[in-house]
């Protein structure tokens, strides 16, 4: 369900598209143009409707009296999802991965790099500020925080990998899962420590890291802080040391020099 002032648009399955200007009381059937018979998630960006369907997406300018196919660059059609940043729009295709259009959906192109295997099916997709977040069936939950250019897992504190919704509000990014609902601070997922101008850097390799990670820029006490700001390991290295990480999850993770302002994101992919 989406709105346009106050034009409320809902989409029933099998169904096509309704509008409703009198707040629900009365409902009227907007589908001309809509070939498929499995229409999905609606979705406005100004005055542009944009629906997902199980044969590809569609869209309205004239506030659904009339829907064209928009389809250029897809290589499967099933979409499940959509989500609008500025002025992008992320779609999430089952089996399909993740695209991105910045031209109304004119053109579409892929945007799936760091997505795993058994990640491509049932996408949801949510985003807040410059940050994309993604929600599988499979394999839980993916952040981007270059707009989509790339994915990383972040599954750490989530119970259960098959996810079926998720949300954002200005405090939390929250997902639904077979185990339950949770919810992480959007503040701890999305920034990016790396900015953090100091004379000094410290360097983490290999990033991405599997096994062990060797850190060099330091010596002295250093603590290691998941996404969610729990210390997950710390003491003292000398300069190139290396640390083994096997027994932490797969996920963002940030290195903290203790007594200077020296942080460093890594990326741990299993």
């Amino acid at each position: 369900m989406t709105c346009i002032g106050t034009n409320i648009f809902s989409v029933l399955w099998c169904d096509g598209v309704y509008l409703s200007t009198d707040y629900g009381d009365t409902w009227t059937k907007k589908s001309q143009g809509i070939t498929s018979d499995y229409p999905g998630t609606i979705s406005a960006k100004g005055n542009n409707l944009f629906l997902c369907t199980g044969d590809g997406m569609f869209m309205s300018t004239d506030l659904g009296e009339s829907w064209v196919e928009k389809n250029n660059g897809l290589t499967i059609k099933d979409v499940r999802s959509i989500t609008i940043n500025d002025d992008k729009i992320f779609i999430g295709l089952q089996a399909g991965g993740v695209y991105l259009s910045t031209n109304d959906g004119e053109m579409w192109i892929k945007k799936s790099n760091g997505l795993v295997d058994g990640a491509n099916w049932g996408y949801l997709l949510a985003s807040y500020q410059n940050t994309i977040f993604l929600g599988t069936l499979q394999r839980g939950f993916f952040i981007s925080s270059d707009i989509g250019e790339n994915w990383v897992l972040s599954n750490y504190g989530l119970g259960g990998n098959a996810i079926g919704t998720i949300a954002t509000d200005d405090i939390y990014v929250y997902a639904g899962t077979d185990m339950g609902a949770f919810r992480a601070r959007l503040e701890d997922m999305i920034t990016d420590v790396d900015e953090i101008q100091t004379e000094s850097e410290l360097f983490v390799l290999p990033n991405p890291a599997s096994d062990y990670i060797t850190i060099s820029g330091i010596s002295g006490n250093i603590k290691i802080f998941d996404i969610m700001g729990r210390e997950v390991w710390g003491g003292f290295i000398t300069e190139g040391e290396r640390i083994s990480v096997k027994d932490l999850n797969a996920g963002i993770y940030y290195i903290k020099a203790e007594g200077e302002m020296l942080t460093k994101k890594f990326v741990i992919m299993k």
